[in-house]
């Protein structure tokens, strides 16, 4: 097929009937809007309202009993589907048209089931002729794979594609969803770099809304939630119980907007840092999560100003807040005084450096508390076997020792521009301190 064939068929919704490749696979993509909004619409059924605050809750837990976080790792499963499916668009004949123009053709989807119906039955008899004749299977053809999803049937008659509201509207309420989600992730993204210096990996959202093909098939959708996001905002019930701010939230409270998500909440539900600015539930998990992963970004901070770990706690669920309390004791401690297993494929904070020897709770193996490496009764460091074995190894591999906390670094790629996990800087070539435009060794 030429190349002009191929942009006429991807820009004329009727062609789709002569490339049943693209239209299996574009009503795949379908369904895992209509498998999203089903899901969605479920989550939402079953929540209840929660009035109390934070700081008067039993546990971390947010709307009908469920983590803070959880809607949010819900949505982004979402967005993972979603980019799945557009993922095994053919890459031949690249799709032009957008979802909606699919349901604007009254009877294009049901002969378009149909085509790939009968296009499944002669790919299963092909199978089954190659079975009997001794050969290998084929591989299995979009087409064969779209009629058995069960909602494969509400194309031809037999379901209701309508059931949670029109078709366009379902679309709408998905893509709304997860282009607000990539709106959070993205000014996450962005705090988190003026404030640590760090890029965050990409979410699912952020990742599938970059994607050309979502960017295409759902164009009408996004310009739709661009402009809901510029609508002037609504006349407001100002006898409204949630919005009574003295009443409905108690004397004094007031609405404050989370920096992290530009949300707006309860002043009493979010954390103020020193600089004035406000953090929801979320947000403070999603950034403490950060900095625990990387002393350079510990403790949190805003306005490159630190919050007390105090302040901070009592917005984190039980797992985190013992990780966070266990960064807090390590970070804490200055890297000399520090103590890790030396074994590479355990390496856990066993504290500080108090007594001899200290036992690895992990792998249960006794730690040198002087030497850092695994513990020599009788003798020496020097002396010790494990250790000369170890330095023979870093200077074979050629292998450097951050000059403050003494831990073994090996640079994989990049420059000699060394920052160890206890944030001290060196030279990977000469070993020394890292001096700013001074260092001749890169």
């Amino acid at each position: 097929m030429s190349a002009n064939a191929s942009s006429t068929a991807s820009e004329d919704p009727m062609v789709l009937l002569q490339h049943l490749e693209l239209g299996a696979a574009l009503l795949e993509v379908m369904f895992a809007v209509f498998d999203a909004d089903d899901a969605l619409s479920a989550r939402n059924q079953d929540r209840t309202p929660v009035v109390s605050s934070i700081f008067h809750r039993s546990d971390s837990t947010g709307i009908g009993g469920k983590k803070v976080g959880d809607e949010e790792r819900f949505i982004q499963d979402q967005a993972r589907v979603l980019y799945v499916a557009l993922q095994e668009l053919p890459a031949a004949v690249s799709p032009k048209i957008g979802m909606e123009k699919l349901h604007e053709h009254e009877s294009l989807l049901c002969l378009l089931a149909l085509s790939i119906f009968e296009q499944a039955q002669s790919d299963d008899h092909a199978a089954a002729m190659a079975l009997n004749g001794g050969r290998d299977l084929p591989a299995v053809t979009k087409c064969q794979g779209v009629v058995e999803n069960t909602r494969f049937l509400s194309l031809v008659g037999e379901g209701d594609m309508q059931q949670n509201g029109s078709v366009l509207a379902r679309y709408e309420r998905v893509i709304g969803t997860l282009l607000k989600q990539c709106d959070v992730d993205d000014n996450r993204e962005s705090f988190a770099w003026r404030n640590t210096g760090i890029v965050l990996d990409k979410t699912h959202c952020q990742i599938l809304v970059g994607h050309q093909e979502f960017n295409v098939l759902f164009e009408s959708m996004k310009i739709s939630y661009e402009k809901s996001l510029k609508l002037p905002a609504p006349v407001l019930d100002w006898g409204a119980q949630w919005w009574d701010n003295g009443k409905a939230l108690g004397d004094g409270m007031k609405r404050v907007e989370c920096v992290g998500c530009c949300d707006t909440f309860a002043e009493i539900d979010c954390l103020r840092a020193t600089c004035d600015h406000y953090f929801c539930e979320v947000c403070v998990a999603t950034l403490v999560s950060i900095s625990i992963k990387d002393e350079a970004c510990f403790p949190m901070k805003c306005c490159k100003q630190p919050m007390k770990p105090a302040d901070i706690s009592p917005f984190l669920d039980e797992s985190l807040r013992l990780l966070y309390t266990a960064a807090c004791l390590e970070f804490g401690l200055s890297p000399e005084r520090r103590v890790y297993c030396p074994r590479p494929k355990c390496s856990a904070f066993l504290g500080p450096a108090a007594g001899p020897s200290v036992q690895c709770r992990a792998c249960s193996i006794s730690v040198c508390t002087k030497c850092k490496e695994v513990a020599h009764p009788g003798e020496s460091c020097a002396e010790s076997k494990a250790l000369e074995k170890t330095k023979k190894l870093a200077a074979e591999q050629l292998w450097r020792s951050c000059p403050k906390c003494k831990a073994i670094i090996e640079k994989t790629e990049g420059c000699n521009h060394m920052v160890c996990r206890c944030t001290q800087e060196f030279c990977y070539r000469c070993g020394l301190p890292w001096r700013p435009r001074t260092c001749t060794c890169t």
